[in-house]
């Protein structure tokens, strides 16, 4: 069983048991539907293909909030952040 969580500061999780959840939702986390956990990534996916505006910093940024469910470090390079993107 998988639950699907989200936190303002901290980004996405899955929780895999109720106590887990339990714990975190005492903790800030809220438990979402697995639409509402995986429509934020799909947006912003959109948002990177859409937009010609955005810098080469912004797109890595939002790339890595995608697969990591948050953002990274202001103190991250982006050969850094690429880094962690390619492994």
């Amino acid at each position: 069983m998988i639950i699907y969580q989200m936190h303002p500061n901290h980004g996405r999780h899955k929780a895999f048991s109720h106590n887990e959840a339990k714990e975190n939702n005492e903790n800030g986390w809220k438990t979402v539907t697995e639409e509402e956990f995986y429509a934020g990534i799909l947006k912003k996916a959109e948002i990177i293909e859409e937009s010609d505006e955005l810098s080469d910093r912004d797109k890595l940024v939002i790339s890595y909030e995608m697969k990591f469910g948050k953002k990274p470090s202001h103190l991250m390079k982006d050969e850094t952040i690429q880094k962690k993107l390619d492994e």
